[in-house]
């Protein structure tokens, strides 16, 4: 419950604000509530296939991706998944990629135009690429120190890149092995 307690903490701070809200917000803060409902949903989803499995498919990963995506385009966000893989990962990796997809949605939630997220491996690496496009000139997209020991742990890390005016790419790496060499 822990790892959903900050997503719980802004619906509820959602929801105190809608009374106070015009017809608009109300309907962007809903919009909100919808996102972040879907991803403690499959969260908790992931938690409970981990329990007990040694993996968790890419399928597994790519239908919370999707549940997801089903949620933001309700709020007129275009979005695309391309899967390149069908490599199994270990749950840390399942639930890691999967946070980091929400940490940089949530970031960018309010300036999104369109989202688009590949999941590719490399000989040594699982890559979770994110690129996301906003009318907006500068997003941010996640705290740099954003889980900096789990993913030590992991052996993983992220690369941040500004491609062009309103275009953002983030990519989270980590190796297959499941753990820091």
């Amino acid at each position: 419950v822990l790892q959903i307690m900050p997503q719980i903490d802004k619906i509820k701070k959602y929801l105190a604000f809608q009374s106070q809200a015009g017809e608009q917000e109300k309907y962007k803060l809903l919009w909100k509530i919808n996102v972040l409902g879907a991803y403690i949903k499959r969260r908790c989803n992931l938690i409970l296939m981990a329990e007990g499995q040694e993996v968790i498919t890419i399928g597994d990963l790519a239908r919370s991706i999707e549940e997801s995506f089903e949620n933001l385009e309700s709020g007129g966000v275009a979005t695309d998944l391309s899967i390149e893989t069908t490599s199994d990962i270990t749950p840390k990796q399942a639930l890691l990629l999967y946070d980091f997809f929400e940490a940089v949605v949530e970031t960018a939630i309010s300036e999104l135009d369109s989202l688009s997220v590949t999941l590719k491996n490399s000989e040594k690496d699982f890559i979770l690429s994110i690129e996301i496009k906003s009318i907006m000139e500068q997003v941010s997209l996640l705290d740099e120190n954003w889980k900096s020991e789990e993913l030590a742990s992991l052996g993983g890390h992220i690369v941040f890149e500004a491609k062009d005016k309103g275009i953002f790419h983030i990519s989270m790496y980590l190796p297959k092995g499941g753990e820091a060499k």
